[in-house]
């Protein structure tokens, strides 16, 4: 199932968390062993120590539509202005914190009860506004897929047919200027103009 900006997001998204969540689970999609949800990762002892204890990724921001299929994980497509943060949290809080399009109150996700890795009656995150690293100008203008590092301010560009290992999961270059983002055992984040990587399990992912 695919939905479209015009399309109720709560919908798709509910429908993806029904699928994905469950008493029984606490991932979205298939279980994800540690081997796997750590190969790709940037090899940082901190992140890595905190995953194999159960800590999960959690995503909250806004989308502007969500692509679910039966056992595998979300697809979230960005649109004009959504950022997404990508965080490292205790398993016990919810995997998705995710609205629809800014200004669009009926489009705010509405959760299945009880339902495991999920924000069980909160509200999702409001979404800062998209601010693209220093990188980014030079790196779109040749083409690449721009990541940039917060904690050194090292920054690059992802060129076609590369990935680069990022703490939040695996960057690889999608379409000109565009990247794509795999946050282990949470969801894909395809055709992104930025990643944000602060070196500490957390990101920052924007569309300009």
């Amino acid at each position: 199932m695919s939905t479209r900006p015009q399309i109720v997001v709560t919908l798709a998204l509910a429908g993806a968390l029904l699928t994905a969540c469950s008493t029984h689970a606490t991932t979205a999609g298939p279980p994800v062993s540690p081997s796997a949800a750590f190969k790709g990762l940037a090899g940082d002892a901190a992140v890595d120590a905190k995953l194999k204890a159960g800590y999960i990724f959690q995503v909250s921001g806004t989308v502007h539509s969500v692509d679910v299929a039966l056992g595998m994980p979300p697809i979230f497509r960005l649109g004009h202005g959504d950022v997404v943060d990508v965080n490292l949290v205790p398993s016990t809080e919810p995997r998705y914190r995710i609205s629809g399009p800014h200004g669009s109150q009926r489009n705010v996700l509405a959760l299945p009860p009880a339902c495991a890795g999920c924000d069980n009656g909160g509200s999702a995150t409001p979404s800062p506004q998209s601010t693209p690293p220093p990188n980014y100008g030079p790196c779109s203008s040749s083409g690449g897929a721009t990541w940039y590092n917060g904690a050194t301010g090292d920054g690059g560009c992802t060129p076609r047919g590369s990935t680069k290992p990022l703490t939040c999961g695996t960057w690889s270059w999608s379409s000109r200027a565009k990247g794509t983002l795999i946050v282990p055992g949470t969801g894909t984040f395809p055709d992104l103009d930025y990643v944000v990587d602060n070196n500490d399990g957390t990101c920052r992912l924007g569309f300009v």
